[in-house]
């Protein structure tokens, strides 16, 4: 979920709430709708505290590799290839493609650093084409990637009522799949960080009175809005890790039942209510510190 835009809120009171969090870019149509991007609806919870260090931060290890990646694989997704199911055709292909979205960004010398990175995502992406060979074997073809809901998108235009006010949920997900026999819909996200990031672990946390938490909301949105865009028999969620251990790349279900992905979109209703009343408390767990901070923090090390 990329962006959430907000309708039928009082604009001063909205900007006012979205100024005190990071990356709360409003966006103003007609004076009318203020948006944010759905970082912030986790931000309600991190309170991370300092986005101009956040991009101070951002290189090739976190924002700006994960952007490459997701560039070689949306080109893929969109080639007579992506429902190929041989890994040395794919690999072939995204070896490639690495190189010339890694040209046109870094240019033909980049520094060592980089070189080094983009060899390093080289190394992911042939454990994807592995990985995605047998994905398709097994009758999952790439029905969509970079699949966005707004106004004028295929996805059309979903809503999340809160207290009787509509919010209008805008968002880009990284891909969707079908199953060629049952026809069951796989929404899926491309994970690029350095540990592999399981959402049963990674989305829920316990507080001090060991109750679990809601602390990301993006999977359980996806699968509102889809459940209302399309109505399908079967939606199932999960993430495409491609890690820094490669033998760790592949699918990392979200096998949530939908009482649970019920009450991850009750607690985001929550959310637009504290952004409503500019209510930022801190929050027991606190959440994962942002991909800019995971090498300093040892995330998925200490764990």
């Amino acid at each position: 979920m990329r962006t959430v835009g907000i309708v039928g809120e009082n604009v001063e009171n909205m900007i006012r709430a979205f100024n005190r969090l990071p990356y709360g870019d409003i966006n103003l149509i007609d004076g009318v709708a203020p948006s944010l991007s759905s970082a912030s609806f986790d931000a309600v919870i991190a309170q991370d505290a300092n986005p101009a260090l956040t991009h101070a931060l951002e290189s090739l290890d976190g924002g700006a590799f994960g952007n490459l990646v997701h560039e070689t694989l949306d080109k893929f997704a969109r080639s007579p290839l992506k429902n190929s199911d041989s890994a040395d055709d794919i690999f072939a292909f995204l070896a490639g493609t690495l190189g010339e979205c890694s040209q046109n960004r870094f240019g033909n010398h980049p520094r060592s650093a980089v070189a080094i990175q983009i060899e390093r995502a080289r190394k992911r992406l042939e454990a994807f084409s592995v990985w995605q060979a047998d994905w398709r074997k097994k009758g999952w073809r790439i029905r969509d990637t970079e699949f966005s809901f707004h106004e004028n998108s295929a996805g059309g235009r979903v809503f999340l009522d809160v207290d009787g006010v509509e919010l209008f949920l805008r968002g880009r997900i990284d891909r969707i799949d079908v199953h060629e026999e049952t026809g069951e819909i796989y929404v899926l996200d491309y994970k690029t960080s350095d540990a592999a990031v399981d959402p049963l672990k990674s989305y829920q946390k316990k507080n001090a009175e060991g109750i679990l938490r809601w602390v990301d909301f993006q999977l359980p949105l996806y699968h509102y809005i889809m459940q209302r865009a399309e109505r399908p028999d079967k939606i199932s969620l999960g993430h495409i890790a491609l890690p820094k251990d490669v033998t760790k790349t592949g699918l990392k279900p979200a096998g949530w039942t939908q009482a649970e992905i019920d009450e991850a979109v009750e607690d985001a209703r929550g959310i637009v209510r504290q952004i409503r009343l500019g209510h930022f408390e801190k929050v027991d767990p606190p959440p994962p510190y942002s991909e800019a901070f995971a090498a300093i923090c040892l995330d998925g090390v200490l764990t």
